[in-house]
């Protein structure tokens, strides 16, 4: 299905075909299994994969696509035209976003006389509207997130240091039969002003102590990423860092509040950032982003974002507030924009504000 997508744009775009090569995401996307060395969608014709020897036998089983060549040809240039024909093959598609300059040079070589043209943004479109399939695996991803925020919370105050929690969020992340979508952060106290405190990397452990504590986290599910955060609070907060924190909530329940087909997304987040100046602070990093196959994807949702709001988009709201060498609040969700245009949290763990005693 996401495949035809493709191969009508190619066909409208008159682009003979498109290559994706190793390490694209594009490949994960369109082909489930991302460990091969090519993947080639013609506009018209069948679509296949180049894979070594090494690799074929776990791309036949883990690929939707079903047509895997593997590298036995004297050299690449043989294989593809060997397949593909050896008239001149007019517009590639490549993915420039992805291509290195020396892999670039090997295109050259392959498809001689070829004109390359740009297809990243072609696949980023197809990639921000999500099928009923792919929102039906991030909604259990996201089920699986607040099952383990949960269990996280509820040992919160008995653990040691920073390094001890994050190592246990990614363990439970592997025990749900998960991956990390990206390194667990938990950042207490003064560290909770470092949007991206690395705990696991730290050479000395910082002990969670009185203060805010930032814990941002997300699990990768059959090819699919979540991204939650949450902020807690160890010991008694003041008024002012309740208020802080409310702050924070507020801005997240009006940017959703202002989700509706058609709107930008530059719109929400500068209006979002004036409300910030208003509280005599700013953002440090983008209102959110898009969530698919990779943590950050169209659509960008930021002051000098081009996208707008679509009907099946999933998207992470993240606003933060920080305060260098103090503290820092962020509250994050993943939240879909239903077929009503309307934006449905996916994560729901409680955003009222969670105070523990350290034991």
């Amino acid at each position: 299905m996401m495949i035809n997508k493709l191969k009508r744009e190619l066909k409208r775009q008159r682009i003979r075909f498109a290559v994706f090569l190793r390490n694209d995401s594009n490949i994960e996307y369109f082909n489930s299994f991302s460990e091969v060395i090519m993947l080639v969608v013609p506009a018209a014709g069948n679509v296949f994969l180049v894979s070594s020897a090494l690799e074929r036998e776990r791309a036949m089983k883990s690929s939707r696509i079903r047509s895997i060549v593997v590298l036995k040809y004297k050299n690449m240039k043989e294989l593809v035209m060997a397949k593909l024909g050896r008239r001149i093959p007019g517009i590639v598609g490549i993915n420039k976003l992805n291509v290195t300059l020396a892999q670039h040079k090997m295109l050259k070589r392959i498809f001689k006389g070829a004109v390359f043209k740009d297809i990243s943004k072609i696949c980023n479109n197809i990639r921000k509207q999500k099928t009923e399939q792919e929102i039906s695996i991030i909604r259990k991803a996201c089920s699986i997130t607040d099952n383990i925020l949960a269990d996280f919370a509820r040992k919160l105050g008995k653990f040691r240091d920073e390094k001890q929690a994050a190592m246990f969020l990614r363990e439970r992340i592997v025990e749900k039969g998960c991956e990390p979508s990206f390194e667990p952060i938990v950042a207490s106290s003064a560290n909770s002003s470092m949007p991206h405190h690395e705990p696991l990397k730290m050479d000395k452990a910082s002990q969670i102590k009185k203060g805010f504590c930032v814990v941002d986290f997300g699990v990768k599910y059959k090819g699919y990423c979540t991204d939650i955060t949450r902020t807690f609070y160890i010991g008694n907060p003041s008024k002012k860092e309740i208020d802080d924190y409310y702050f924070v909530l507020m801005c997240q329940e009006k940017a959703l509040r202002m989700i509706k087909p058609g709107v930008k997304f530059s719109a929400i987040s500068n209006d979002i950032e004036n409300d910030f100046k208003r509280y005599g602070s700013k953002q440090l990093h983008s209102l959110g982003h898009g969530i698919g196959i990779e943590i950050h994807e169209s659509p960008i949702i930021s002051a000098k974002s081009k996208d707008f709001v679509q009907k099946g988009m999933v998207i992470a709201i993240e606003p933060g507030l920080y305060f260098a060498g103090k503290y820092g609040i962020r509250i994050e969700d993943d939240v879909l924009i239903d077929s009503n245009g309307n934006a449905k949290f996916l994560t729901h763990f409680s955003k009222k504000l969670t105070i523990i005693n350290k034991r």
